[in-house]
């Protein structure tokens, strides 16, 4: 390191500057706003978050090339189940969009998501598989606090994290990891969606 990153750092740490601390309060928390930003569905259609106001979202990460089976195929058989779930629940269908989020723009474009649900027999009538530009899909993760790297070997590893959004883009819940169940994000869904609130 120069003199000159030296001289830099010292200043941000005498004026109580941390990167960690400054990165971890840009993170996304339980009653924070869901980002709006531009991304592209499977079927090369504009998404938003927006257009979703007044439906709940789960989301998740995930890449089409993961083989991971504990990871992006686990939280893709979760999310089948838990459509499955939310469609027998009366309180609950219409009212619950899923959203898978590829942290591998490059390689997963709209074509290759749309073959990625079809390969698996995925109903993505109220479940987008969604890219976007590089940038803004490495800012969302982020902000989910969710690790991307590519590795030597061009293979990615990553972290894990699976949301909950309220029907007024506020996040109700975070999960990390893979230990979350269907029934747990019901119950979390119950408590998001009033059964006095139904939708227009």
């Amino acid at each position: 390191m120069n003199r000159l990153r030296l001289g830099i750092l010292g200043i941000t740490l005498a004026l109580g500057f941390c990167p960690a601390r400054a990165a971890e309060s840009l993170a996304l928390k339980e009653g924070s706003q869901v980002p709006l930003v531009a991304l592209e569905d499977q079927n090369g259609k504009a998404f938003r978050f927006d257009a979703l106001k007044g439906r709940a979202v789960v989301l998740t990460f995930i890449f089409s090339r993961c083989a991971v089976p504990t990871f992006c195929p686990a939280m893709s058989a979760n999310f089948r189940a838990l459509q499955e779930e939310i469609r027998k629940d009366k309180a609950l269908t219409g009212r619950v969009h899923l959203v898978s989020i590829s942290i591998d723009p490059a390689f997963d474009t709209p074509e290759v998501l749309n073959r990625y649900a079809k390969h698996l027999a995925l109903d993505t009538s109220d479940w987008s598989f969604v890219t976007g530009e590089k940038k803004t899909v490495a800012g969302l993760a982020a902000a989910f606090s969710v690790f991307v790297d590519t590795t030597a070997e061009g293979t990615i590893d990553h972290t894990l994290t699976t949301a909950l959004v309220g029907p007024d883009g506020k996040i109700r819940k975070l999960w990390r990891g893979n230990r979350w169940t269907p029934g747990e994000v019901v119950r979390e869904l119950h408590s998001t969606l009033p059964a006095d609130k139904q939708p227009n």
